[in-house]
């Protein structure tokens, strides 16, 4: 088993298809709370992803899986990262998002930063 996330994904891509396609798909709504429910599939499939030391999915934080928020995002190659936050926190009344919902927000919203910080788009 791989120790890292370095040797993980040294090792080629993981399978993150899954993943990719679930976030490509949150832009193709026009209902912001189907954008927001399909950014909750996206971070289910996030945490499907098999691990770089062997662990299942319970197992993992946000340490773990933050890379993989990141990775994700990086290789959809989705034209507007930003615009499917600002749809979703412009028309979605907090009140009818669930907190795991919002979790997922902040997810993103912290990856897409991240990655912007370190590769200004």
């Amino acid at each position: 088993t791989q120790s890292t996330w370095a040797e993980f994904l040294a090792d080629g891509r993981p399978s993150c298809d899954a993943a990719i396609d679930a976030l490509r798909l949150c832009m193709l709504n026009a209902v912001p709370l189907d954008a927001a429910r399909d950014l909750v599939s996206f971070a289910y499939a996030v945490y499907a992803v098999p691990s770089c030391g062997g662990e299942g999915s319970a197992a993992r934080g946000a340490d773990d899986t933050f890379p993989l928020f990141v990775y994700t995002i990086v290789h959809s190659g989705l034209a507007s990262p930003w615009a499917l936050l600002d749809f979703v926190t412009a028309f979605c009344p907090q009140s009818l998002l669930s907190s795991e919902t919002q979790y997922c927000l902040v997810t993103y919203e912290a990856a897409f930063t991240h990655v912007q910080s370190v590769s200004p788009v």
